[in-house]
């Protein structure tokens, strides 16, 4: 929930000297962020570089003193790149220190009071056990802190599906795709699974012998009757059917001639069997007889937006491109109307002519 920023070393340097004078604070670059390790070898780096002390997981450290590290447990670990308090002429050291902070943590930068402060911030929920209450969390990038999700640079073909740049990658930007649906997959409820009711595994007449001895084999493992009509089938049998044994292994029985032998595997279901043989085939005239079991859903990466997960990030007014785009043309012009109270004064002076000619043209 918390919002991503880019900021210049202006704006950082700014937002410091806006605290009341005579704090206290640590500039630190936060070069480890809950990973795993060691880190004896960047430690020593660290020190040739020049930096005397580390933060280790909440606590400041001698950099020539600094602890060993469990390789087996998640570390934060922040170098120390400057001592200030709030006042004076400090703004030209406060500068140059960010710059050596930014860079040596890929662009972030933390800054933490040195006293105590009223746990009254979120912020220390938000990044860790190990995050002290106060800390200000500056960014050069459009990068979270936390999770590390960047976007590179906010242009407008990031907000356009038919760019690669926006386009959601996980539908190429048409916002749906073709999925194997349960209700063309068995389409009559009534019927059994002896009558046909799966019918991809049914449409051969006679249906074809392996896939009735999977289904007789799920009958015996899962205690129901292949002469029952779906529809009176338990919920939990419908669903390991259509989606599998979620990996659980399923005795299947089989007879080849005068041989019968079992095999005991996790079932994929035959919907998995469905997408996997869509995967896998070749042939043209298998793609055209499986996709007549499947039916056009909204992508689950973007919800139908058709744009990236990074476009959908950016927002205004807590809205992103997506809500706009489908609104009405009456609450179009009232949502831009009312633009102004949610930007600051620099956004408004911004955004003041483009407001002014879209509202002219919803009206």
């Amino acid at each position: 929930g918390e919002p991503i920023a880019a900021q210049t070393v202006s704006q950082m340097v700014d937002r410091v000297m806006a605290l009341p004078e005579g704090t206290r604070l640590y500039l630190l670059a936060p070069v480890v962020r809950g990973r795993k390790g060691e880190y004896r070898k960047e430690l020593a780096e660290w020190q040739k570089a020049g930096f005397a002390r580390v933060r280790i997981d909440g606590t400041i450290h001698d950099i020539d003193e600094a602890p060993a590290l469990d390789k087996k447990y998640k570390h934060d670990i922040e170098v120390v790149v400057d001592r200030l308090v709030v006042g004076g002429e400090i703004a030209t050291r406060l500068a140059e220190s960010f710059e050596t902070a930014l860079k040596l943590a890929d662009g972030l930068a933390y800054v933490d009071p040195a006293d105590p402060v009223e746990p009254h911030t979120p912020k220390s929920e938000i990044l860790g056990n190990n995050a002290p209450d106060g800390r200000i969390v500056f960014s050069e990038k459009f990068a979270c802190p936390v999770s590390g999700f960047t976007i590179s640079e906010i242009e407008p073909r990031l907000f356009s599906f038919n760019a690669p740049q926006g386009a959601c990658p996980a539908c190429d930007g048409l916002g749906e795709k073709l999925l194997f649906d349960e209700d063309l997959v068995v389409p009559n409820h009534m019927l059994s699974i002896k009558k046909g009711a799966v019918v991809p595994w049914a449409k051969s007449n006679p249906p074809s012998p392996y896939y009735m001895q999977v289904l007789g084999s799920l009958a015996r493992e899962f205690k129901f009757d292949i002469e029952t009509p779906w529809s009176d089938l338990p919920p939990e049998v419908q669903s390991t059917i259509l989606h599998g044994s979620k990996g659980k292994p399923v005795t299947l029985t089989f007879i080849d001639g005068k041989k019968k032998y079992d095999v005991s595997k996790p079932f994929e279901g035959v919907i998995g069997n469905l997408n996997r043989r869509m995967l896998q085939t070749d042939s043209a005239w298998m793609r055209e007889e499986l996709s007549k079991y499947q039916s056009a859903a909204p992508c689950e990466v973007c919800g139908g937006a058709r744009l990236k997960p990074e476009a959908l990030a950016v927002k205004i007014a807590m809205k992103d491109i997506s809500y706009a785009t489908h609104l009405s043309v009456v609450d179009a012009l009232q949502f831009f109307t009312d633009m102004p109270q949610h930007l600051g004064d620099q956004q408004n002076a911004i955004a003041e002519r483009i407001l002014k000619e879209i509202v002219e043209r919803l009206g």
